[in-house]
């Protein structure tokens, strides 16, 4: 039987708390053998656990009884309570398991200590400071992608330098190296080169403008892939992969060994297969609404779980171009107390990498499955009186270009939390609708996107602001309707349903339409 019997209850049933709440409950101890004690403490923490070597928090104590004689028989309780931490957040995966847990020691001078542990579930909560940061940090990809390359060189030089040093000290496995494997690292670090070049000599620069890092699930997230082909190109398409995978180490003594898994993994289409003429730009914006999942990011010393796109250029007859983009997923609620103002300074990305583009896509962008009806053609902006062109019927109609329902709704929607649900619900009121617009046009670009409807799917997507109003818009205009001429400070104008709102640039998305 054991010196001790210890029960540790908490006052929630199933044990779950969000980050930044008061965890609590009654510690009871009941005696079973006299007993000197030095004390009986309560230690919170973290811990890893699976195939990686265990990562663990700081331990934070707290006494719940000092020095004392504990007589059989006796029984104690003891009430506890402390602040949640606000992350790492509970995580049962393949590979890896983050648990958050509590333990009660009753120290016993020269002898083994009654003890009890019990785990409870941590939850978004409260966001971590770091998060606030996080939004204001542009993403330095450009850096990342350099930094891999001068570790690279740097190894090489290492092992080039090991080599010459075994032969001159005579040093009989280093000439094995030097006659034998060197010359083969050498000849492989040749051939990427080569790689790399040949690949940039028919694609070009290409830059993926990333306006930051760090998303959540449920939210938008937007990138932008421009490049100038130095070749016509004949491509399969152009795809991003947005994959989450855990990574664990283990040591045990010299030996070492990583585990790998996939555990989410979606193919995008940021363009189809088609022909890049010689010199015309490339300008593609590609857009999804971040999978509901809660895998976030973790990053510890031998537990990772990374979130990254990866994109490509699928050429035909040639090598492929890809890169990596990491991103930091963290849960929704982190992101709903960061003012506004804070997340408004996303207003325009700067490019910030030299990248390449993406594999095939089930979902992009908009979430719209319905197809419009086909439309009227947008009119330009003229004057009430004036007409249509000749052979067409005469519509007599005010230019008004704002309706006071989509102003509404614009200044409503301004004035929500840039993270949740209440953008949606929002939106919802206003879905279907036909409305007029007025677009004072920024730029116009091509629109591949595979969630669309039909009708839109290759059409062109129109970026500026509603006339009368400082508001950001995006517009697909339907297949039929050449707007390619357009040019910045133009203006479009005619008739729109709403389809969602952009969260993270603040810009309402719309569907062109009929007029009602």
């Amino acid at each position: 039987m054991s010196k001790c019997d210890i029960v540790i209850e908490f006052d929630q049933a199933d044990r779950t708390y969000r980050g930044g709440e008061t965890v609590s409950g009654m510690v009871r101890v009941q005696v079973n053998k006299d007993l000197t004690s030095q004390g009986i403490t309560l230690t919170r923490y973290w811990k890893t656990h699976g195939r990686g070597n265990t990562d663990a928090g700081t331990k934070e104590e707290q006494t719940l009884a000092g020095e004392s004689e504990l007589r059989a028989g006796e029984a104690f309780e003891f009430p506890f309570s402390f602040q949640a931490d606000c992350q790492p957040l509970t995580y049962h995966g393949h590979h890896i398991n983050v648990d958050h847990y509590v333990r009660v020691n009753v120290d016993v001078p020269w002898a083994f200590d009654p003890k009890a542990e019990e785990e409870y579930i941590l939850r978004p909560g409260r966001p971590p400071e770091q998060i606030r940061d996080g939004l204001d940090r542009l993403v330095g990809a450009r850096g990342q992608l350099q930094s891999r390359i001068s570790r690279w060189l740097a190894s090489l030089f290492v092992i080039a330098a090991a080599g010459v040093l075994g032969v001159v000290f005579h040093w009989k496995p280093f000439d094995i190296f030097v006659l034998g494997v060197l010359p083969m690292l050498v000849l492989l670090g040749l051939v990427r080169s080569f790689w790399k070049k040949l690949v940039s000599s028919r694609v070009g620069e290409v830059q993926i403008v990333v306006p930051r890092d760090i998303t959540a699930p449920g939210e938008p997230w937007s990138c932008q892939l421009r490049f100038t082909p130095r070749k016509r190109l004949e491509i399969n398409g152009i795809t991003a992969k947005l994959e989450a995978k855990e990574s664990a180490v283990s040591s045990s003594g010299t030996r070492t060994r990583r585990y790998r898994r996939t555990v989410f993994e979606k193919l995008y289409t940021v363009r189809p297969a088609g022909t890049l003429a010689v010199g015309m730009p490339v300008d593609e914006p590609f857009s999804i609404t971040f999978p509901d999942t809660e895998i976030y990011t973790l990053s510890k010393l031998s537990n990772h779980v990374r979130w990254s796109v990866q994109f490509r250029i699928d050429i035909v007859r040639s090598p492929d171009w890809t890169q990596d983009q990491s991103l930091h997923v963290v849960p929704a609620e982190f992101l709903k107390e960061v003012d506004d103002s804070q997340v408004s300074t996303v207003a325009t990305p700067r490019p910030a990498a030299t990248l390449m583009a993406p594999e095939d896509s089930s979902e992009t962008g908009l979430d719209m499955t319905e197809k419009l009806p086909d439309r009227a053609e947008p009119t330009a902006d003229v004057a009430e009186t004036a007409g249509p062109p000749a052979g067409d019927p005469v519509v007599q109609r005010e230019t008004t270009p704002l309706v006071s329902p989509l102003l509404a709704l614009v200044e409503e929607l301004s004035q929500v939390r840039s993270f949740g649900d209440e953008h949606a619900e929002i939106i919802q009121r206003l879905q279907g609708q036909v409305v007029e617009l007025a677009i004072e046009v920024e730029r116009v670009t091509s629109t591949y996107r595979s969630s669309i409807p039909d009708s839109h799917g290759r059409g062109k997507t129109i970026t500026g602001t509603i006339v009368g109003s400082e508001q950001s818009v995006e517009l697909l205009t339907r297949n039929d309707n050449d707007v390619g001429d357009l040019g910045r400070g133009e203006r479009w104008q005619g008739f729109a349903v709403v389809s969602d709102w952009d969260t993270l640039y603040k810009r309402l998305r719309m569907l062109e339409s009929p007029r009602s």
